[in-house]
């Protein structure tokens, strides 16, 4: 019999996704290191985590192929943050157009993700990105690439090491109406990846409010930095590192 998974709906009823890991290859990324007023991401991240630095790290992501699933897209925030020893970031808001990654996100690895669709042009410059939510445009990008090799953000701008996992916060009540007593932080990494190239670049980021998507909470954003990578990589089931009352 094979071992259970941290899974919410029974085999039986035909889940959206199949147990982990699940593979991504073929994954184009653009990623916009933005910088925030002091204090916006202690307000983003839940307890008990906590923040390290003024970043939030805005990540659209093209995925040739996940496990049969083909050219789905998604745009993440990312905080930077610390619990203990464990060193990472943390996933305050996605936007993601594949039924697959939608459910298995929220139910398997606690990540706040909302359906969206996606607008991925290429530019002679480079990139025009877009994500729409019930028709209403929400988050967009222009992204010119530079051709020149891109690893570590600039020295100068003192980004903190995220390391190569997700720190992602679970709630527990005792009972389905009673308010949540625990905060369970899970680590969730990535095993086998391949970072296949890397070129920096330039970006904008324009945020737009829509009926259910604020976007005030982030305040006065501005992106820092930019770059476009070629990836692949697998996604675990992560695990409990700790959990805290609250």
């Amino acid at each position: 019999m094979p071992a259970p998974t941290a899974v919410t709906i029974p085999d039986w009823s035909t889940p959206l996704y199949h147990p982990a890991p699940h593979h991504f290859r073929d994954c184009t990324r653009v990623m916009l290191l933005c910088g925030v007023p002091e204090g916006v991401t202690r307000r983003l991240l839940p307890e008990p985590l906590e923040p390290i630095g003024d970043f939030v790290v805005v990540s659209w992501l093209l995925i040739g192929d996940v496990d049969g699933y083909k050219g789905s897209h998604n745009v993440a925030f990312n905080v930077p943050c610390r619990f203990e020893e464990h060193v990472g970031k943390f996933c305050s808001l996605e936007y993601i157009d594949i039924d697959m990654g939608l459910a298995a996100g929220r139910e398997m690895w606690p990540w706040p993700k909302k359906g969206g669709e996606f607008t991925w042009e290429r530019t002679p410059e480079g990139l025009s990105l877009a994500c729409r939510r019930h028709g209403d445009v929400l988050v967009r990008s222009e992204i010119t690439v530079t051709g020149e090799p891109a690893g570590a953000w600039p020295a100068e701008l003192n980004v903190p090491d995220m390391g190569p996992c997700n720190l992602q916060v679970r709630l527990l009540a005792q009972d389905h109406a009673s308010e949540p007593e625990i905060a369970q932080v899970i680590r969730v990494d990535y095993p086998n990846s391949v970072l296949h190239g890397s070129l920096r670049a330039e970006g904008t980021l324009t945020l737009t409010d829509g009926p259910r998507d604020p976007f005030g909470p982030l305040g006065d954003i501005r992106v820092l930095a930019a770059r476009l990578d070629t990836q692949e990589f697998d996604f675990d089931l992560g695990q409990v590192v700790g959990s805290r009352r609250i």
